[in-house]
């Protein structure tokens, strides 16, 4: 699984602090909660102009930061190394 450095989470999940633990666990990366909560469309413009050449405003400032604990991140890699088995195993069973 490759690591990710970090992500910014935002929108309806960002709200629940046991979602972004969650999430900050499976992805086994560092969160941020960005302070504005229209950080989701102002995303998608940014990406929108850098797809059509244009000069691209700042991110959004960083807020909460997030770090699942050690422990977390490791019984998700678990259950997530068993998830890709099974799922391998059903694609057999479907091709």
């Amino acid at each position: 699984i490759r690591q990710l450095g970090h992500i910014y989470l935002s929108g309806g999940g960002a709200q629940s602090g046991l979602w972004r633990m969650i999430i900050s666990g499976v992805l086994n990366c560092e969160l941020f909660c960005p302070a504005t909560s229209e950080a989701g469309g102002m995303g998608a413009a940014r990406l929108a102009m850098s797809a059509v050449g244009l000069q691209t405003a700042p991110w959004p400032r960083k807020g909460e930061q997030v770090i699942a604990h050690e422990c977390e991140t490791a019984i998700y890699q678990k259950l997530f190394a068993r998830y890709e088995k099974i799922y391998d195993a059903l694609r057999q069973i479907e091709d």
